[in-house]
């Protein structure tokens, strides 16, 4: 019996090999996905991987914590694969921010698998409708064809039709786009659904005939295409787009490449998006100076914008999203450089927003807590009172992960508002 929290890690947790219920394979080490040194391994990227061994691999956001219940974990599962699904939709993915397996669209395959699971739920198989025609039934009538063909009875200079010619929805459930439809959704609950707690439908069972034997991958996307062209609906081409990215991310046939993954190798560009979704309610542009560079006669600018901004009244809140692991003995916290960053911000940003009367500086790291926001601690500059204080707060990874995928932030300004109030 599958037990998915063999399968599920944390981002840069060390893991003994000896300890380990999965085969990782060769491939994620060669990808710098993974290190191993002294029987130690650790992730080095958030997300989904399918090994060479054709192991399942899910790494989780730092400050994430396994919980107990498969339940939760599964639902965690899904969340996870939505905000990524979400992050590459919305941002496009940077190549050096990711890592993809031979083909570019290899790691639309999780993603695509996981739009499909979705809609099949919603809207179950593609059914293809044809249009026949028969005589003699009174519904659905088609007149144009019924003058064309039939002969009227006249009668008192009357023209009566006794007989019609009337059209027949038919299912063609035989038409190779249902087949392939089918067979595509198969392979998405057989990748995915064990892990986001789906059984398989009874209903695909009957498309788990191998499609690829009879047909090419590349034969199967142009005729998919073609189809593409005779559909009308919103949901009927963004389908077929969906099944031309999945098969487009299996149709390498390098091994090294026929591996899928959606994975991020620096979340922390996801965890600045999921706190500015959170928290976010004015944007710093055109707000902060600009650093300068002055040589000869040129002047380059470089920027400088905190990641999140929140006003609440006549408060103002300068939001970092700190992608840090928080350890027990307190090392690896920001430094130097974050702090005098933050202080920084807080210091430009006193005089260029009106009506504001209280300012306050936030970290927000991610963590797991009962708690939505818990307050960690504070940072300070000893014996430069004047610069105020650093406030950091942990953000419940799994929470966060949630309303991210379901673009819900569920009033979480106002909560940030009251964890900060209390806690200072």
């Amino acid at each position: 019996m599958l037990n998915i929290k063999d399968h599920c890690f944390i981002e840069n947790v060390k893991y003994s090999t000896k300890k380990l219920k999965v085969n990782l394979g060769v491939n994620i080490f060669k990808a710098g996905l993974c290190e191993e040194v002294n029987q130690v391994v650790i992730f080095r990227f958030v997300g989904f991987y399918i090994s060479d061994n054709n192991e399942f691999i899910v790494v989780f956001p730092k400050g994430y914590k396994l919980p107990d219940s498969e339940v939760q974990l599964s639902e965690d599962i899904a969340n996870l694969i939505n905000t990524l699904s979400r992050y590459q939709k919305e941002s496009n993915f940077d190549p050096e921010n990711t890592q993809i397996f031979g083909d570019a669209g290899n790691y639309t395959s999780l993603s695509a698998a996981n739009w499909l699971i979705k809609d099949f739920i919603t809207n179950g198989i593609f059914i293809n409708n044809k249009i026949s025609y028969v005589r003699n039934q009174n519904n659905n009538i088609d007149w144009p064809k019924t003058i064309k063909y039939i002969n009227p009875v006249i009668s008192n200079k009357q023209v009566a039709y006794l007989e019609f010619v009337s059209r027949k929805k038919r299912t063609d459930e035989s038409n190779l786009l249902t087949r392939i439809h089918g067979y595509i959704v198969y392979q998405s609950f057989k990748i995915l659904g064990p892990f986001i707690g789906l059984k398989m439908p009874p209903e695909l069972i009957g498309y788990n005939s191998e499609l690829l034997q009879e047909y090419d991958i590349n034969q199967i996307i142009h005729f998919i295409e073609q189809e593409r062209n005779n559909l009308f609906t919103d949901r009927e081409v963004h389908l077929c787009n969906k099944l031309i990215e999945f098969l487009k991310g299996n149709s390498s046939v390098e091994a090294d490449s026929n591996i899928m993954c959606l994975a991020v190798r620096h979340f922390h560009v996801v965890w600045e998006k999921i706190c500015s979704l959170l928290f976010a309610n004015m944007s710093a542009n055109n707000i902060m100076p600009n650093p300068f560079w002055q040589v000869n006669d040129k002047s380059i600018k470089t920027s400088q914008i905190p990641d999140v901004m929140l006003r609440n009244k006549n408060q103002l809140y300068i939001i970092d999203a700190k992608y840090y692991t928080l350890y027990k003995n307190l090392k690896g916290l920001p430094g130097w450089g974050d702090l005098v960053k933050q202080f920084f911000y807080l210091y430009t940003l006193k005089d260029r927003v009106d009506n504001i009367r209280e300012m306050f500086n936030i970290f927000v790291f991610p963590g797991t807590s009962n708690e939505i926001i818990k307050y960690y601690g504070k940072a300070a500059v000893e014996g430069v009172e004047s610069l105020g204080h650093i406030y950091g707060f942990t953000l419940d990874v799994s929470k966060a992960l949630k309303m991210y995928a379901h673009y819900n932030n569920n009033q979480m300004q106002n909560n940030l508002v009251e964890v900060v109030q209390k806690s200072i």
